[in-house]
């Protein structure tokens, strides 16, 4: 759930830069996430997904940019249901990346 290479190839090896960059995501992203549930609006859906997927695929979180985007696209579609289904995907791949890229850094 993280590209490890993301450090290099869009901070330029600058791991302190990651790390800040990665604090902020984090701690706005896991608001924002933890606002969604129990979302029933889908265009509210499809911002908060919007604001999420761009940073995410800066930060090496494809995965969780790829559900986002789904997310943007389909939001306003969507039932309730599918709604929270999506938000708990993307609650779950944020937290893969979340894992994944402290472990990055502290083996930098």
């Amino acid at each position: 759930d993280f590209e490890a290479g993301a450090i290099e190839d869009r901070f330029f090896g600058d791991v302190e830069l990651f790390q800040h960059a990665r604090e902020l995501f984090v701690r706005q992203t896991r608001q924002g996430l933890a606002d969604a549930v129990g979302m029933s609006d889908g265009q509210a859906l499809s911002r908060l997904a919007h604001r999420i997927r761009g940073s995410a695929a800066t930060l090496g979180a494809a995965t969780l940019a790829a559900v986002c985007q789904r997310l943007e696209d389909e939001g306003e579609g969507l039932a309730p249901e599918q709604m929270q289904r999506g938000v708990e995907e993307a609650l779950a791949r944020f937290e893969g990346f979340v894992t994944a890229s402290q472990h990055a850094l502290a083996a930098a």
